[in-house]
């Protein structure tokens, strides 16, 4: 029995991984349901550690079970999006805080060097950049949080951050928009080279809710993904993956 139950940990893990992975990704659309024996097929697990893998993940809030017992991926609006940037302004900015006044000049180079390559892949904008630059971003932001040392803080930021409504945002923003993020990446770097704890969360903060503001009220014309012609559709309703014409 022991024997069975070390089997079936790793196979929920594993399930609980995909599943999350793909909703992140957008593979699965908001509102579509997910069932255990499709899942299970789709995977190559048993129905068991599906139906694990999803009770965690409505514990995560990326998916939801209907009133039938329906369970159906997650539908994310506009009080979503008051929620989650104003909890990452809070965790992030009070993380940046914290890594300021302790980070070491290899940390700190570290952020150095992913801000002159985001600086050079917008300058550049070789079709795929706009992938690279948002892996380059949440690469920034990850590095100021692991700076604290604070596991419990990056686990809980991660688990609000790793969800299809800020998954795209960097490709609602316009070339302006994005030097202006790079900007606001420099300042922070640089209070982290002067220690100053107070004024890397200011900055931080201050981006958060610019990144908020971007989202909820429109955009400026043409926005990255628009200029970029691999790169994904960025709203949450869809998904666009291929050159477009």
């Amino acid at each position: 029995m022991p024997a069975d139950r070390d089997t079936a940990r790793p196979a929920a893990e594993t399930a609980y991984d995909e599943i999350r992975r793909r909703i992140v990704a957008g593979d699965y659309e908001q509102g579509s349901p997910l069932t255990e024996a499709g899942l299970s097929t789709d995977l190559g697990v048993s129905r068991t550690p599906v139906r694990a893998a999803l009770t965690r993940l409505a514990a995560d809030g990326l998916v939801e079970q209907k009133s039938n017992r329906r369970i159906v991926v997650a539908e994310w609006g506009d009080s979503d999006i008051e929620e989650i940037f104003g909890l990452r302004a809070v965790l992030e900015s009070y993380g940046a805080g914290l890594a300021a006044a302790t980070a070491t000049t290899a940390q700190t180079n570290d952020l150095e060097v992913l801000c002159q390559k985001m600086d050079e892949a917008l300058a550049a904008q070789e079709p795929g950049w706009l992938a690279e630059v948002t892996a380059l971003n949440n690469e920034f932001h990850r590095s100021v949080l692991e700076a604290t040392g604070n596991r419990r803080l990056i686990n809980l930021v991660a688990s609000i951050v790793e969800i299809p409504l800020t998954h795209r945002t960097i490709g609602a923003y316009s070339v302006r928009q994005l030097e202006n993020s790079w900007s606001e990446h420099r300042s922070i770097t640089e209070a982290f080279r002067l220690r100053d704890g107070e004024w890397a969360a200011s900055i931080m903060r201050s981006h958060i809710l610019t990144g908020r503001a971007i989202t909820q009220h429109g955009h400026e014309h043409p926005t990255a993904y628009e200029l970029d012609p691999l790169a994904e559709d960025p709203t949450p309703q869809g998904k666009q993956k291929g050159p477009r014409r």
